[in-house]
């Protein structure tokens, strides 16, 4: 059989997950100005998506083969297109209804972009491959595209429409990706998953030792992405003094381009490198790129840094993965479930983590940096104060390999 049209349609279905999670945070500023929501509003929102996919990511895994594995992606791309064409409903509704109506998108899209992050992976690793680490890479790099195109081609459209007075068909256009990909997913050939015939449950993962390493990586990937993913563009427009468009463009937009050329480069040319080697020298490089920002008194390398820290992180989520299914060849959904929420876990820590030691060196108004560096304003010394503590994640990533390939080497040398 041939499994080609498979792997398109999970690569979009990945496209599908960057356009849920990136879209919605560009009609922020919309929602506050003309509806008035407030910040409180708006991080409850964000609280709420969180929330949604780590419960999403369990009872998902816990249950997708039983509930079967083709009904839940049709499923999934059906509650994406409805989320997305609900957050344009609220046009249309009272503004004291207008919230509700947003809370509701938010779950909608939670629940359907934590299934497809169970689903689709192992859908992939079920497929005939030479390299399996070569397709996890490749599939992940599809959201770092999509995210790219998320932000760019509705940058576009605000452009053309001279503004968000029409932001609402935004969600719409979007939404067609989801519901395309649905019929496509009704047809396509799929493959028994890993686990699926062996019935690996989830408990036995959660308390096998090497498997705890894994959701430790995993976490740590996800905390050093976001760390930065998420701040770029303040970090841009603030801490380099870059004006807004310009920093979307150098800060999220680049970084999201090279962490997608990384998962690319790692597909098509790196793929017969050691893949626990690649994630250590990719935590190094995250490092040393995190350190950069922090230090560096020249715009230009900064930006530069923020740029290879893009790509030093691309690798770390698909090969945390591939590095588990190795070690693991019947996990199945609840193993990558667990990888799953883990990674979920990180993406709302590393960020955070940056968010409260900003708070606290904005509080206090000093910072022990100002001894190394000079920084134009209080933003942008809480920003790098706040990336260099985050710095301690990339370093756990390469304590927990470096464990993970001491237990690996153990265990051959007894057999």
């Amino acid at each position: 059989m041939n499994f080609k049209s498979t792997l398109i349609a999970c690569c979009v279905a990945y496209i599908t997950q960057a356009i849920i999670i990136n879209l919605p945070p560009l009609f922020f500023i919309v929602f506050r100005q003309e509806y008035g929501l407030s910040f409180d509003q708006i991080s409850t929102l964000i609280l709420i998506n969180f929330c949604t996919q780590i419960v999403v990511d369990l009872v998902v895994g816990k249950n997708a083969v039983k509930w079967g594995i083709r009904r839940l992606c049709v499923i999934c791309h059906i509650i994406s297109v409805v989320g997305l064409l609900l957050y344009s409903a609220i046009t249309i509704v009272p503004n004291n209804a207008v919230f509700f109506i947003l809370l509701i998108a938010t779950i909608l899209c939670a629940i359907g972009g934590g299934m497809l992050e169970v689903l689709i992976s192992p859908i992939v690793e079920s497929l005939p491959s030479d390299c399996k680490s070569s397709a996890m890479a490749l599939l992940h790099s599809f959201y770092c595209w999509g995210q790219v195109l998320t932000v760019l081609l509705t940058t576009v459209f605000f452009f053309l429409t001279k503004g968000t007075t029409y932001w609402y068909i935004a969600p719409v256009l979007w939404a067609l990706v989801p519901f395309v990909n649905t019929f496509v997913f009704m047809r396509v050939p799929l493959l028994p998953l890993s686990g699926e015939t062996a019935g690996t449950k989830m408990r036995h993962l959660i308390f096998n030792p090497t498997m705890l390493l894994f959701i430790l990586a995993m976490l740590c990937s996800g905390a050093s992405e976001l760390a930065i993913a998420q701040w770029a563009s303040m970090f841009a427009e603030r801490g380099l003094g870059i004006s807004k468009t310009l920093g979307d463009i150098l800060g999220p937009c680049a970084f999201a381009i090279f962490m997608g050329t990384s998962r690319t480069l790692f597909a098509t040319v790196w793929s017969h490198y050691n893949v626990q080697k690649s994630l250590i020298a990719s935590a190094v490089l995250c490092v040393i790129s995190y350190l950069v920002m922090v230090f560096s008194n020249s715009p230009i390398v900064a930006l530069v840094a923020c740029s290879l820290s893009g790509f030093s992180v691309g690798l770390m989520w698909p090969g945390t993965i591939s590095c588990s299914v190795m070690r693991f060849p019947v996990g199945g959904p609840a193993m990558f479930a667990l990888l799953a929420c883990a990674g979920d876990i990180g993406c709302a820590l590393g960020p955070a983590v940056v968010g409260w030691v900003g708070d606290a060196v904005e509080a206090t108004g000093t910072s022990w940096l100002t001894q190394f560096v000079d920084v134009p304003n209080i933003d942008a010394l809480a920003l790098r104060s706040g990336i260099a503590v985050a710095s301690i994640f990339p370093l756990l990533l390469i304590v927990f390999v470096l464990i993970m390939m001491c237990k690996k080497n153990h265990s051959e040398k007894r057999s």
